[in-house]
């Protein structure tokens, strides 16, 4: 086992060697294996020679040359390269319908040489966007199930053939309208900036909305752009103390034991029904439309023994209401 572990270090190891050597005494010499054109537009096709020279004592032919991506072109002659001398790769970027803002391609330059039958190219770019939506994303916050709030964004055309958006498609809750004189969301508008109106509805929406809308255009190389929209639904917003509401043995009939409803908005209204009805429910604003008791009350004709229930809590704002129980529990005493 020892020995044909050494045997395949040993192996490894030369292999390893002979690459380093192969690629140190190649006779061929490129300029740049890494070509970077930076910041392009769409509609540019930028181009760049690289030089391949050998440097080595006898002629290499360099056969063609190919690219990983249709956004790159390469362009060599075949050519039989002699000692001393080089020759040039043309190399130019197809964007007009490349949907990537990122290039990274791969150019193979093959060559009759044993030793490196092909050489590879990195080429890279930064895609500039033909147009943009600002924000990039839309995010209301916390949002009243009663309220629609509206966002706006801007939509720019920074440069190229006119583009147009052919329609907005959004979902239910979601409406638009935007700035650009007699037209609708479903009809086309072409102008190098306008400004886009989002209102949200939220009725029942869950608590936490996460969608999208989409911009549909005629751009070759952008046909949609997509917004997220974010939002927190929030109802009439309040708190109870305590949650349980425990009365001790009493015997008197009255007033059993109460909870507060302490609340962060505006509210109009606070009630509350039992499931006996033996026990009734008064409401006492302690606090102009922010604290609220809410006391249990037993009749004359509430019986002797353990009681168990909940108070169907009603909490209004507005037209906006929420519904919760709170559960009771103690005992009457003869």
């Amino acid at each position: 086992m020892k020995l044909k572990l050494r045997r395949l270090i040993i192996g490894l190891t030369a292999l390893v060697a002979h690459a380093v050597f192969s690629e140190d005494t190649s006779p061929l010499r490129v300029e740049s294996y890494e070509i970077d054109f930076g910041d392009v537009r769409s509609t540019d096709e930028p181009t760049k020679e690289i030089e391949i020279s050998n440097i080595g004592e006898r002629s290499i032919g360099l056969i063609r040359a190919t690219s990983s991506c249709g956004c790159t072109k390469a362009e060599l002659d075949p050519i039989d390269l002699k000692a001393g001398t080089s020759a040039k790769l043309h190399l130019s970027l197809l964007l007009s319908d490349y949907s990537s803002d990122k290039v990274l391609s791969h150019v193979s330059v093959e060559t009759n040489d044993p030793n490196h039958p092909v050489l590879q190219i990195t080429v890279r770019a930064n895609v500039i966007r033909e147009y943009s939506v600002t924000p990039i994303s839309v995010d209301f916050g916390r949002v009243k199930r009663n309220t629609k709030p509206t966002a706006t964004l801007d939509f720019f055309q920074h440069y190229g053939p006119e583009i147009s958006i052919l329609r907005i498609e959004t979902p239910p809750e979601l409406s638009i309208t935007h700035d650009v004189a007699t037209t609708t969301q479903e009809q086309a508008f072409s102008v190098p900036r306008a400004r886009i109106a989002i209102t949200l509805t939220p009725g029942k929406l869950n608590d936490r909305y996460n969608s999208r809308f989409t911009l549909v255009t005629d751009s070759k190389r952008l046909p949609k752009l997509e917004i997220p929209v974010t939002a927190e639904i929030v109802g009439v917003e309040y708190s109870i103390m305590p949650k349980v509401l425990v009365f001790r043995p009493i015997s008197t009939i009255g007033d059993l034991g109460s909870f507060l409803v302490k609340a962060t908005g505006p509210i109009t209204g606070v009630s509350g029904t039992t499931d006996d009805l033996a026990i009734t429910v008064r409401v006492e604003e302690m606090e102009s439309g922010k604290q609220f008791k809410v006391i249990l009350v037993g009749s004359a004709t509430l019986s002797p023994g353990k009681k168990v229930g909940k108070v169907k809590l009603v909490v209004s704002e507005g037209d906006l209401s929420d519904t919760r129980d709170v559960p009771y529990f103690g005992t009457i005493t003869p």
